[in-house]
Formats: C-alpha cells, structure tokens, sequence
C-alpha cells in the first residue's frame, strides 16, 4: 500500500515515481544463482521472502539446468514445521522442490530474529579475517539544510 501511495503521489507531481519490477527482480537473482558454482540463503522469518528466494533454484530446474538446489542455509523463525505453514517449513522440506541440495549444510534456529540475528552477525563479524574497524565509513549529518 506504501508503494501504491508513493507512485499515486510521484504521479500528482509530475515526478518519475520508484517502480519495483517483480518479474525482473526475481530474473536478475536468477541470473546470479545460475552463474553462481554454490550457493547460500538465509531465512529471517519466513512467507513470502522466503518463498521469493526459494523460487530461483525451482526456476533454474525449471529452465533444465541440473542440481538448481541452494547448498548452504540458515533458517531462523519462531515457526514450527507441524503447522504446515511456510516460515516453518523445514529445509528437508525444500530437497523435494529442488530448492535446497540435500548434500547441502542447513541449520535452523528456532529463536525471535530479533534475538538471533544479532548474535549471528556479532559471532561472523569476530570470527572474520576482515578488519570492519579499519573500513571507511559513512558520516551521516542528521541537520536540516538550510
């Protein structure tokens, strides 16, 4: 609805409004898996982003190409799998649609994603080879021009 408002408005205006172009969206993250050797995910919560990143290895088996499956993923949702809903969804689950390899490395956290993720990104960014306190970083002025 946020989306519909801003491109109603932009119009009213005679400006160029933004326009999210599903179809080429979904084509462009194809094209990086299918150039891709392996391939990775990672679920935060679930529905229908889930669902939308899941699609680009069914649509590399679609088009014929062979072993389309993601071959890494972490899952964190407060989902369970009994209830059949898609955030829950296991990664087992995926091997039978193609979208994740069963030869792959899966691990599902079963946590609020606003407890996990921190923690996930806290244990990367320490066990990283990458100093991030030498990167250059961005000065933001949260003053009002004049």
């Amino acid at each position: 609805m946020g989306i519909t408002q801003h491109y109603v408005h932009f119009l009213q205006k005679g400006l160029k409004p933004l326009v999210i172009d599903e179809i080429k969206d979904n084509y462009e993250i194809f094209s990086i898996k299918k150039a891709s050797k392996k391939t990775g995910v990672i679920y935060v919560g679930g529905g229908v982003p889930k669902n939308y990143i899941q699609q680009t290895a069914y649509l590399e088996d679609l088009f014929g190409l062979p072993d389309s499956g993601h071959d890494y993923g972490i899952q964190i949702t407060t989902d369970r799998p009994e209830w059949g809903g898609l955030s829950g969804a296991t990664f087992k689950e995926g091997f039978s649609w193609g979208k994740e390899m069963p030869s792959g490395m899966y691990v599902t956290c079963y946590c609020d994603a606003t407890i996990a993720l921190p923690l996930v990104v806290k244990a990367v960014l320490e066990l990283s080879s990458i100093d991030f306190k030498k990167r250059i970083r961005l000065n933001f002025s949260y003053e009002k021009p004049s």
